[in-house]
């Protein structure tokens, strides 16, 4: 588990204990190869084993990996990686580890009963879907919901004030609770729930699983029945959750590198952005936008962000794909400095085959100059998205890391477990979200100490602000 980190303490180790080891050749370039595996006990020689209490098959690996750990940074050094990796990656695996130990605490009976509920509601709206498709289909399948829609005659655009489909809607929004959430929760049956983590993905993000708990929904309403998966998340007696959210953090990584002179000053102004970039998009006042308004703005910068196509984006805005590409074009006009950076972005990437990140972390695209154009089109889109998403990736990382060295300094009692201490300690990592479980007692020092540590986590040209909600439940989080 997080091996780096064990590396990290095992270097210390003299050097004269690798002396009493015999290895054979050929080692360290070969083993850089994933074609070549060696085990331990194929490197170390029968003779001069380690004496004593070091006599351990892991102590052995970790000392051949220190030898190892030459090569490694060598390698990083050539790629301009060193900096990124001893300063943010190394230190986060000790702030994930400490995450995955601690677990958040956790109520099985509002699961239990979020599972009775869900089931019950699913079976009052599939007979009001059938009764007025007249025939009975399956509320699932995307072929036999289009026919039936064909059927009654809905077109796209009447979808968002249709009964029939909001009953769908419903229906499938419990079908993905029950299947994608309460499923793996019904499982934990201890106070705490501990989840597992990765680094191990191609944006730099960290994404938590087993069970998933980056994707518990936000509270709905189903037949005026409210369902809070969240709620189940609480936290211990004395103590209270604090969630620090950046505001459209991705969107002001895109307002940076564009250094569109029209976007860049609207994120300066203390009000809802999207609300403020809708406004100047339509040239009308702020007290104008609509909430229709302010959701198109919304859809369509996300979407040049993941690359939606027009197809994927219209069904978004609940519109036509040649409306939906109508709008995005005259939003780029708008804001012509952010079609320079995603054409920019594309063309450095075909010269050098791969996009970097603001914290410098690398990803490499082959198939931006493949002969395929699908192939292609797809690393184009990820070109941008990956250049975006990874350094917001980036950014949160630096966050969490520097979050606790502060801590440490602060709470010099700080232990491994919220109920060895009253302190503080993270328990959720949501992307642009942290979530610390936080003792009532040092609330006020830590908010002010996570506060600065986020939104200094980074220098860009807008500011960096960060919403924080204090509840003893996930689901009645207070934004104070």
């Amino acid at each position: 588990m997080h091996v780096i980190y064990a590396l990290s303490k095992i270097f210390n180790l003299e050097i004269s204990m690798l002396k009493c080891l015999q290895l054979k050749p050929p080692l360290f370039p070969a083993m850089l190869k994933l074609e070549n595996r060696y085990m331990a006990k194929d490197l170390l020689g029968k003779s001069n084993p380690i004496d004593g209490e070091l006599d351990d098959k892991i102590i052995q690996e970790l000392i051949i990996l220190k030898e190892l750990q030459v090569e490694l940074v060598k390698r990083l050094k050539e790629h301009d990686l060193e900096k990124t990796f001893f300063d943010v990656e190394i230190p986060i695996q000790k702030c994930i580890l400490s995450m995955e130990l601690t677990g958040i605490g956790f109520d099985q009976k509002v699961v239990n009963n979020l599972w009775s509920l869900s089931t019950e509601l699913m079976g009052t709206l599939e007979i009001a879907a059938y009764t007025l498709a007249k025939q009975k289909f399956s509320l699932n399948s995307n072929v036999e919901f289009s026919k039936v829609k064909r059927k009654l005659k809905i077109l796209p655009e009447q979808e968002n004030n249709n009964s029939f489909i909001e009953i769908v809607r419903n229906w499938r929004k419990l079908h993905s609770l029950k299947t994608k959430n309460l499923s793996q929760l019904l499982l934990e049956t201890k106070a705490r729930c501990y989840c597992r983590s990765s680094t191990k993905t191609v944006t730099g993000r960290i994404i938590l699983y087993d069970p998933d708990l980056q994707h518990i929904p936000r509270d709905f309403t189903v037949n005026e029945n409210l369902l809070s998966l969240r709620s189940a998340f609480i936290a211990m007696p004395g103590n209270v959750l604090v969630s620090a959210d950046y505001g459209q953090l991705e969107l002001r990584i895109l307002a940076h590198f564009s250094q569109d002179p029209v976007l860049i000053p609207l994120f300066k102004q203390d009000d809802d952005v999207f609300k403020i970039i809708a406004a100047e998009w339509n040239n009308i006042s702020k007290e104008m936008v609509t909430e229709e308004m302010r959701h198109q703005v919304k859809q369509i910068c996300y979407g040049i962000i993941y690359g939606m196509g027009d197809k994927t984006l219209g069904e978004a805005l609940g519109k036509t794909a040649a409306e939906s590409s109508m709008l995005s074009a005259q939003f780029k006009r708008t804001f012509p400095k952010i079609n320079d950076f995603i054409n920019k972005t594309i063309t450095d990437c075909r010269q050098t085959g791969k996009i970097k990140t603001l914290g410098g972390r690398v990803r490499y695209l082959p198939e931006i100059n493949s002969n395929i154009a699908q192939s292609r089109a797809q690393a184009e889109r990820q070109a941008v998205n990956s250049k975006i998403q990874g350094s917001a990736a980036d950014i949160a990382k630096k966050a969490m890391v520097n979050i606790e060295e502060r801590l440490n300094n602060k709470f010099s009692q700080r232990k491994s477990l919220p109920t060895a201490d009253h302190t503080s300690h993270l328990i959720l990592q949501l992307h642009d979200e942290l979530m610390f479980e936080v003792n009532e007692t040092v609330k006020d020092s830590f908010i002010g100490i996570l506060k600065d540590a986020m939104e200094k986590a980074a220098v860009l040209s807008v500011p960096l602000p960060v919403v924080v909600k204090v509840g003893k439940k996930w689901g009645n989080l207070k934004k104070i």
